[in-house]
């Protein structure tokens, strides 16, 4: 099960966020996750943990954006995580999503975007019919990624 954290909840849960948040976006310096953490406490951002009945799974960090020119509004998986020495179960993902698009349609958002190169991720996204296209980057800063 899919469920949304207060903005008290994700501080509280912060240790095991900040891990996360460093594996997805392992380019990044720390100053990034206290950013991430500053924003999830202004509700800029919005974290959901994936629940088994005895421990979590993982998480994902979304917002709510507005694309340029049409103003048509879309969640962003900002972050899409499973902690190690998880088997995510396909049902787990598709109830998820199932729950991601209630809130999305409820924000009034025209649809779900998520950037990610995990093959699995992009595969399950697949399967459960999301569009996969390139998404290109070029570092400025001398990052690899």
């Amino acid at each position: 099960m899919l469920v949304r954290l207060t903005t008290s909840q994700a501080q509280e849960h912060w240790p095991l966020i900040r891990n996360g948040i460093g594996a997805c976006f392992p380019d990044e310096g720390p100053e990034f996750s206290t950013h991430v953490l500053e924003l999830l406490g202004s509700e800029d951002l919005v974290c959901w943990i994936v629940m088994a009945v005895d421990r979590p799974l993982g998480f994902c960090i979304t917002s709510i954006c507005k694309e340029i020119g049409s103003e048509d509004k879309y969640l962003l998986l900002y972050a899409i995580y499973a902690f190690p020495d998880t088997d995510v179960n396909p049902k787990i993902w598709s109830t998820s999503l199932g729950i991601l698009r209630r809130y999305a349609l409820s924000e009034s958002c025209k649809r779900i975007e998520a950037f990610t190169d995990n093959r699995q991720v992009i595969e399950i996204a697949k399967n459960l019919g999301a569009k996969t296209r390139c998404y290109l980057v070029w570092r400025l800063d001398g990052g690899t990624s």
